[in-house]
């Protein structure tokens, strides 16, 4: 392990261990203790894999403390990275490694601004040969046009090719729909973007993943920067159907206008008739607020026959019935989904909640696990928290209620996953002070008037004030 004081991360990070400073370009880099801590020891591998439990032993020490803590701590290292943040690989069931760390060596005014291929450390390698990748493209499309491009022409064509090929992963990401997908996607999204920054499928595919980490994973301000991108996609393309959708999404779980979040889908579905997302979401809307569910799950069938094989749809088809209260059919829509993809967190998420109604506990509480498993994301956590509740009592879920209860004052937890939280630690008044919560904050309500997991409370006088307000409110944005 190296001894090193000072570490240049990438291009444009400094790490000064001594100081406790991380910076870009002279701008200081907010960094929690822990995480501070966790980037240091992996910076200190030098680009060698450091395991979970070396992780979890040597920068929590003596403390006892869940995978789940270190899974939110790298969250938060990846928010801090910015830019540089797919340089920190998770290596599934083993740990993690960070590339492109080297010791920090100042320039002096007469040392060359680049460094020569031959002093770069071999963590480097994979950037030189994007470089070179990068070249070729651009003599190759300089040849495809008979020669006719200008040098700087080619060059503009290489930089579109290049943000087209990152928006195309970033679309593959989002529709895994993990925490850690959703947040890389929307780093790869900004970076072609600032390669074809007028391009209108970029900047909605940006709001995209903005807007359903959004409430969750980010504080529901973050819609705000969702909507932007969505709005200014629209500018470039009037008739962008990613982005008309997702001014739907916003509009329903943001700002609570289900109307025109109706329309904004059904707007989406003139433009593309066969835009499966549209489908998709609009059939979400309709089985969530309760009224016109059996319209909901043909929406979301439909939305399924579009595309057979995105485990995403497959799932929420599970969670439609979930909210339905057609546990069988959850469950086998679940099932189906996880035979479709067995590593879709998801999948196992919806027939977890569903096994626990149908009185199948060590059923629920096995998936809910592997939920876990695929996905460390607080809201899976909760929710495994409130099956064990459930399953086990108050004592066995408080075990790991306390792990998350931590982490709300090191960082940003979703009022919902503190609600499940609550309701599986047996503290009725204080998941109805989480619901209140997530009403005042602008999160996503809808479906309180028909989860399942909100049954215990159900009855409770504040609850049935909150949902009063909810529809009430939802009345004056219907009639303005």
């Amino acid at each position: 392990m190296s001894t090193s004081s000072k570490w240049q991360i990438g291009t444009d990070l400094v790490l000064d261990v001594p100081e406790r400073t991380l910076s870009c370009a002279d701008q200081g880099i907010s960094l929690p203790p822990r995480a501070f801590d966790l980037l240091v020891r992996l910076v200190e591998a030098n680009g060698r894999l450091v395991t979970k439990e070396q992780l979890l032993e040597e920068v929590w020490q003596d403390r006892l403390v869940e995978e789940g803590t270190l899974a939110r701590h790298i969250w938060l290292l990846r928010k801090a990275l910015g830019d540089a943040a797919e340089l920190l690989e998770t290596v599934p069931k083993s740990g993690y490694r960070l590339h492109a760390a080297r010791p920090f060596e100042a320039k002096g005014p007469d040392d060359p601004a680049s460094v020569s291929v031959r002093g770069r450390s071999p963590a480097l390698a994979p950037a030189v040969v994007a470089i070179v990748l990068v070249v070729i493209l651009a003599g190759w499309l300089a040849t495809r046009a008979d020669h006719r491009q200008s040098p700087m022409e080619s060059t503009l064509s290489a930089r579109a090719e290049q943000a087209q090929l990152l928006g195309l992963r970033a679309r593959s990401l989002i529709a895994r729909r993990g925490e850690s997908d959703l947040m890389s996607a929307v780093q790869l999204y900004r970076q072609a973007i600032e390669l074809a920054p007028d391009s209108a499928d970029l900047h909605a595919g940006l709001a995209t993943g903005l807007a359903l980490l959004s409430g969750v994973s980010l504080p529901a301000s973050a819609y705000e920067s969702a909507r932007n991108e969505a709005t200014h996609a629209l500018e470039l393309a009037p008739e962008n159907v990613d982005a008309t959708a997702v001014l739907g999404l916003i509009a329903m779980n943001r700002d609570r206008d289900w109307p025109v979040a109706e329309a904004a889908f059904r707007r989406a579905l003139a433009i593309a008739p066969d835009h499966a997302r549209s489908h998709h979401w609009l059939g979400e809307l309709l089985v969530l607020v309760g009224e016109r569910q059996a319209e909901g799950l043909a929406e979301l069938q439909r939305a399924h026959q579009l595309a057979p094989t995105e485990v995403a749809i497959a799932s929420d088809l599970a969670k439609a019935a979930y909210f339905s209260r057609r546990y069988e059919e959850a469950i086998a829509a679940a099932t189906r989904a996880i035979e479709l993809d067995p590593t879709f967190a998801h999948s196992h998420r919806w027939r977890a909640l569903a096994l626990v109604e149908t009185d199948h506990c060590g059923q629920a509480l096995d998936d809910a696990r592997d939920a876990v498993r695929l996905d460390q994301s607080i809201i899976v956590r909760a929710e495994q928290i409130y099956l064990l509740g459930r399953c086990q009592g108050t004592e066995a879920a408080s075990q790991l209620a306390a792990a998350i209860e931590a982490e709300a004052s090191a960082g940003y937890v979703s009022p919902i996953a503190l609600l499940l939280i609550r309701l599986g630690t047996g503290q009725p008044e204080a998941a109805l002070d989480a619901l209140q919560q997530a009403v005042d904050s602008g999160n996503m309500v809808l479906g309180v008037a028909t989860a399942p997991s909100l049954d215990a409370i159900r009855v409770e006088p504040r609850f049935v004030a909150i949902l009063a307000k909810l529809r009430s409110s939802q009345s004056d944005v219907n009639t303005r």
